[in-house]
């Protein structure tokens, strides 16, 4: 019996991490953010649904440029942007889940970007 109480444990561990939704292909959490924050919203309104939103960190920065469209950092969505970590979840490393949303001249949202980071890689 004493056996079986670890084995629980860990069992529920394991399904517990994998129903994370950060899981889910960037696409498809991309498509879940679009749905709170859909393109058009305001930067304020962005914002205050981040803030709300007490497992998401984000400082307050507003960024005055836009999100890099690739690694070479040549091409900026949007004006001004917001990051925000959604999270994450252990594999063998540790992923974290950033999100970037990228906003027009008149601070109108107009992509969001969804990225993950492998720690230790």
């Amino acid at each position: 019996m004493l056996i079986l109480i670890p084995i629980s444990f860990f069992g529920l561990r394991i399904l517990f991490d994998l129903s994370n939704p950060l899981r889910q292909p960037v696409t498809q959490i991309r498509e879940e953010l679009l749905e709170f924050t859909p393109i058009g919203m305001s930067i304020n309104e962005v914002g205050q649904i981040i803030r709300d939103n007490e497992a998401w960190g984000w400082n307050g920065h507003i960024a005055p440029n836009g999100f890099p469209a690739d690694p070479t950092f040549r091409v900026l969505i949007g004006s001004q942007s917001i990051r925000a970590s959604l999270g994450g979840f252990n594999n063998i490393f540790w992923t974290s889940v950033i999100a970037r949303w990228g906003f027009d001249e008149d601070g109108k949202l107009i992509d969001i970007h969804v990225e993950k980071h492998i720690a230790g890689w």
